[in-house]
């Protein structure tokens, strides 16, 4: 439809707010159980301002950690719709497949293994976070910005996920083709 493509030409060029509001008629997400406008507002903005904020970590990365948690947390409509998302910022039809089922053995750079290494660590682990944690992304190029950065997105997809599998969310159809 119309909408669909409206809402891929603007995801593609990075604007997700815009791209959410075209899609909104057609996305799962705003037919699941107990939705209401006002929360998902609020949702949207602090996924805009997580994943489109400019820093150290490039667009792709960001949805790597959105992949990758959300694969360990088993969101299937997180890994399919942010995997959608990767390919496109990527520009590689593999690569959300890999992070999703293995990313230590997917082609990404050691700098991004370091990264996913930390985003899973607060995803599963954040009371054990500490200081050679830092030191590691440190080693890898990564600033304390970077880190926040990390801790934020895996944070907030946590509770996404837990809230998908909740609604027994499931993607679009459209979004397990986009990018390939």
């Amino acid at each position: 439809s119309w909408s669909l493509i409206a809402a891929l030409a603007l995801l593609t060029a990075g604007l997700y707010a815009a791209a959410y509001l075209v899609y909104a008629k057609l996305n799962v997400v705003f037919q699941a159980p107990g939705f209401t406008s006002e929360c998902n507002l609020s949702s949207t903005l602090n996924c805009d301002a997580l994943m489109d904020k400019p820093g150290g970590l490039t667009k792709a990365e960001r949805e790597m950690i959105v992949v990758a948690t959300s694969n360990a947390n088993q969101c299937q409509y997180c890994v399919i719709a942010h995997g959608a998302i990767l390919r496109i910022r990527a520009k590689d039809p593999l690569i959300a497949d890999q992070v999703a089922i293995n990313y230590r053995k997917a082609d990404i750079t050691e700098k991004q293994r370091a990264m996913l290494d930390f985003a899973m660590r607060v995803a599963f682990e954040a009371y054990a976070v500490g200081d050679e944690d830092y030191r590691n992304l440190e080693r890898h190029g990564w600033t304390t910005e970077d880190a926040w950065d990390m801790a934020a997105i895996a944070s907030f997809f946590a509770l996404s996920n837990r809230m998908a599998n909740a609604t027994a969310m499931r993607p679009n159809a459209e979004f397990y083709a986009l990018g390939r």
